[in-house]
């Protein structure tokens, strides 16, 4: 604020990458992502390289959500949509793709994210997701 500028967007809320700020200087715009690796990685993901992507004219935009079958049953501490690093694991009779997600997702730990195929988005007021329930999936 003190250069000119105007924030546009102070938070989101998503787990992980809450901190997340949108804003510009004049024309030029800004994102400022948060600081543990995962966190920056997702809300990058998630609104930096969509924004870039406008910006630059793609359409559509690279990663394209689809619908998935989750492999087991999750639970989900509400308030927040949660982007957790799952894997692919198969099909099922119906030829819907079947994920594995790990029980929560850790905004400093590297491991998950570098195995996974994508991310599962639980929505905010979800508390338990029973196997083979539908969900989006954002792949990597």
């Amino acid at each position: 604020r003190n250069a000119g500028g105007k924030i546009v967007v102070a938070g989101a809320a998503i787990k992980p990458g809450k901190p997340i700020t949108v804003g510009h200087i004049g024309k030029t715009m800004l994102i400022g992502l948060p600081g543990n690796p995962v966190s920056a990685f997702v809300t990058w993901t998630v609104f930096g390289r969509t924004i870039l992507d406008k910006l630059a004219g793609m359409t559509p935009p690279r990663a394209q959500r689809r619908h998935v079958v989750t492999g087991h049953a999750l639970y989900h501490r509400p308030g927040r949509c949660e982007l957790r690093p799952a894997n692919i694991t198969g099909h099922d009779p119906h030829g819907h793709e079947i994920v594995s997600a790990g029980e929560a997702t850790h905004s400093a730990r590297l491991a998950p994210l570098l195995a996974a195929d994508g991310l599962l988005v639980i929505p905010a007021e979800a508390t338990q997701i029973a196997k083979g329930e539908i969900l989006e999936f954002l792949p990597l």
